[in-house]
């Protein structure tokens, strides 16, 4: 049976059980439906604000990652906030996601 967005109601059991979360282009209608944006941990860290522009934009790591020249790796660990990047990509992805994403 499908739900009011399309997705199968397994799907939604699975993401409030944690078993699964929605991929990054399922992710907009899902906040879109919800009014608030799930994935939003109210801080303002780089991390949040690469993950945040990713779901806002439906875009997955590789598809960033292919804008800046980098892995995918990159953007996940970025994401995570487990790298250690150079102060000239902060800086860059920075001004970047400031430049074109405002978040609500």
């Amino acid at each position: 049976m499908r739900t009011p967005l399309g997705y199968l109601k397994d799907s939604y059991q699975k993401w409030e059980w944690n078993r699964n979360v929605p991929d990054t282009k399922k992710r907009k209608s899902v906040n879109d439906f919800l009014k608030f944006n799930f994935w939003d941990d109210l801080n303002s860290s780089l991390s949040n604000k690469v993950l945040l522009y990713r779901i806002e934009h439906g875009m997955y790591r590789a598809e960033l990652a292919s804008i800046f020249g980098v892995s995918e790796s990159s953007i996940e660990r970025l994401e995570k906030d487990q790298s250690c990047i150079s102060n000239e990509m902060f800086d860059l992805f920075e001004v970047f996601i400031t430049n074109n994403f405002k978040s609500n």
